[in-house]
């Protein structure tokens, strides 16, 4: 439509877009006035401005990965912005295939390279052993590595398993594993969307190394009372939502552990564990849909206890309470705040009162502020701070026999500040991100002072060139054995003050592009230096040695990402090339994690409606590992002549750190899900999964005591069962 001019002041077009049935936000969706060049994409929050619209009369129009395309008339007139929010419907079946180039356009439109959006459909693809996890479905994304099907642990583009930032509706998560690493806290059906940040991330985002996954939750049905039930091999589940008013919608889910004898299958022996977890958010929303304010609220804990005398007793416990707001303060900034506290606390019982139990607790309060401003169509202003109180403790008995306590209190002062614009084909996004917290604890500029940079430049209409940097920092570590197969305690410390916090510079070359109507996909170069770090003090001798010291390493490597998409399958293949090094006093090696070759595909056939049938294929190269050359007898001097009172305790004698490779780990997987309406106010949907289908004998780990090889999860068939009452 040719606009109408009926006044020269040019006004501001803002609002929502939300799902017309639950009352939903909707991030990432596209806000386009017809017939012209102006545009915008809706935030995490479904907010969205279009600055300086000139006065007429307009079609403006939203659209939505998952929903029908809505368009309204638009006139611009007066002197007040004009508010228009839309409420989008579901997308039919039959229209898929504009679902997916929606889809594909969003992540070419995206400025930043190494970034994936996920929604809960995506995080729901993968077939699932035992139980959907969210972390297990975003191992799938290239860079990201996972050491065993019994740990979803994962390692991001060389990084260490501390070295990731996990936020729950900004609520920050130290420990978002059940016990052993086998499954994610997070249950899939709290889930709206996931950021992943997989390098070069946003000045918005600090303290760890490798990467950042987001996490927003749903915030609720808005149309009526709702449910979710579910029963698999492994825990039971239940999810409660309704709308407490007009404005205020809350819901509710709690899992619980039911069948521990599932648990041998992923781990040799009996396995007493019990785990649990819970989360209740409510949402208020301003009556003209501006506004909205959140309370969210999580707990998980886990309990591995034995009847053996001589093995520890563990607890695991994770609580967070965060309150959000998003508001426009003014015309033309936005404001979201997040106060929250975050618990971490773990404890091991080793049944004796000679010797102490040993602890660990992380308790940190948090306020963090990001407003953007949107000064023009153009050019867009991100800025904010983030106030920390991390207060770490951890309580263990050295080799000595002595009982320590390691414990910090250093609040943590952050502040940042991105400028994002576009000219004709040309986008940057560059940002500077200052820890001023550092300054004050005596570090220097050059660690408190972290830039980013993102520029992409379009090729056409299909193709995008891209490139980042960023520097990083990280000033808090876990105690743990880094060779440790299955990391059982974690204790976090602050990085002592006689080093240097941990630093690493990303950089990332990018190609994505749309070759044709279903098919997206993406090439990335990168390359992450780490200096320094934080590593162990392999020429520890006396006990006044430190156990740790600054060294250095660095990561490099490839991505190739597929997709392909039409009415009757999806297909997704993600490969990494990548080279990892570690150098510790001179000594220079590959890290456990060090995997060579990574390739996941995966594909959904839709057979008829509602009935799915999944594949996976996972193949990766041959981890590191250190070998056994030989035993001998090693002197404990307990006591007497050790010359004749003595022969010695076998002992190991290894060769070069990670010097040797384990076969090659591949591995099949098959899900068949069929869903159907039962009423109109129930719908039942049943899954059967057989994973590693073909019993693959992948390695774990060979006994260094008795030669013995153990293999990871062999042919296991799983099911579940769901009930879902749809308001």
């Amino acid at each position: 439509m040719v606009p109408g001019v009926l006044f020269s002041q040019n006004l501001d077009v803002r609002g929502t877009v939300s799902d017309s049935t639950t009352g939903e936000r909707v991030p990432y969706a596209s806000v386009v006035i017809q017939g012209t060049a102006m545009g915008a994409a809706t935030n995490v929050s479904g907010f969205y401005i279009m600055t300086n619209v000139p006065a007429g009369t307009y079609e403006i129009a939203a659209s939505a990965v998952g929903y029908e395309k809505q368009v309204k008339k638009l006139i611009v007139s007066g002197t007040q912005a004009v508010v228009v929010n839309f409420r989008l419907f579901s997308e039919p079946v039959k229209m898929r295939d504009v679902v997916i180039s929606a889809k594909a356009r969003r992540q070419l439109n995206e400025i930043h390279t190494s970034t994936h959006v996920l929604d809960k459909e995506d995080l729901k693809m993968v077939p699932v052993t035992g139980q959907e996890d969210v972390l297990r479905s975003i191992a799938i994304l290239p860079g990201i590595v996972s050491t065993s099907d019994v740990n979803s642990q994962f390692y991001v583009r060389g990084g260490a398993g501390d070295q990731n930032l996990i936020l729950l509706d900004g609520m920050k998560i130290y420990n978002p594993f059940h016990a052993f690493g086998l499954f994610s806290i997070f249950d899939p059906d709290i889930v709206k969307s996931a950021e992943v940040y997989t390098g070069a991330f946003p000045a918005e985002y600090g303290d760890r190394l490798s990467s950042v996954i987001s996490i927003n939750s749903k915030d609720g049905n808005a149309a009526g009372l709702a449910g979710h039930a579910n029963v698999n091999f492994l825990s039971s589940k239940l999810q409660v939502e309704a709308p407490l008013s007009d404005q205020i919608q809350w819901v509710g889910t709690g899992r619980k552990s039911l069948f521990s004898n599932t648990l041998s299958h992923f781990i040799s022996g009996s396995l007493p564990l019990s785990f649990y977890d819970a989360f209740t958010k409510f949402t208020y929303k301003s009556p003209d849909a501006q506004d909205r304010y959140t309370a969210s609220g999580f707990l998980s804990g886990d309990d591995l206890n034995s009847n053996d005398p001589a093995t520890p007793n563990y607890s695991w416990t994770d609580k967070a309470f965060a309150v959000g707001i998003n508001k426009l303060f003014q015309d033309r900034l936005f404001v979201d705040m997040t106060v929250s506290f975050s618990q971490f606390s773990q404890v091991r019982d080793v049944k004796s009162t000679d010797i102490p139990s040993s602890s660990t607790s992380v308790n940190e309060f948090s306020l963090r502020t990001n407003a953007t401003s949107y000064t023009s169509s153009k050019d867009v202003y991100y800025f904010g701070f983030e106030f920390n109180t991390p207060s770490l403790e951890y309580r263990f008995t050295d080799r000595l026999g002595t009982p320590r306590t390691l414990s910090s209190n250093n609040p943590q002062f952050s502040t940042w500040i991105r400028y994002q614009f576009s000219w004709d084909l040309f986008q940057m996004d560059a940002g500077i991100r200052a820890e001023v917290g550092y300054l004050v604890y005596g570090f220097s500029a050059k660690n408190a002072l972290q830039p980013r940079l993102s520029i992409s430049y379009d090729l056409g209409d299909t193709w995008k060139a891209k490139a980042a940097y960023g520097r990083v920092s990280q000033d808090v570590i876990t105690v743990n054995n880094e060779d440790d197969l299955i990391p059982i305690f974690n204790a976090w410390v602050a990085i002592p003050s006689n080093l240097q916090v941990e630093e690493a510079d990303h950089y990332v070359l990018g190609l994505e592009g749309n070759p044709f109507s279903g098919l997206s996909t993406s090439y990335t170069a990168y390359y992450k230096r780490y200096n320094p770090l934080v590593v162990y003090n392999r020429d520890k001798f006396d006990p006044s040695d430190p156990d740790y010291i600054n060294g250095t390493g660095e990561s490099y490597g490839g991505e190739v990402l597929l997709k392909y998409s039409n009415s009757y399958i999806d297909v997704y293949s993600a490969y990494t090339l990548s080279w990892v090094t570690v150098n510790s006093n001179g000594f220079t090696y590959p890290p456990r994690y060090d995997r060579r070759n990574s390739l996941n595909f995966l594909s959904t056939v839709h057979i008829i409606d509602g009935l799915d049938l999944s594949f996976r294929w996972d193949f990766g190269s041959g981890l590191p590992f250190t070998q056994s050359l030989g035993f001998y007898d090693r002197l404990t001097f307990a006591g007497g002549d050790p010359a004749i009172d003595e022969t010695g305790q076998p002992y190991s004698l290894l060769g070069d750190k990670n010097a040797a490779r384990l076969p090659a780990y591949h591995r099949f997987d098959v899900n068949l899900s069929y869903r159907v309406d039962l009423f109109q106010f129930l719908r039942s949907s049943i899954g059967f999964t057989i994973i590693n289908m073909y019993d693959r004998q992948n390695v774990f780990y060979y006994d260094r005591t008795t030669g013995q090889r153990i293999n990871m999860l062999g042919f296991f068939p799983t099911a579940n069962i769901t009930l879902e009452l749809l308001p």
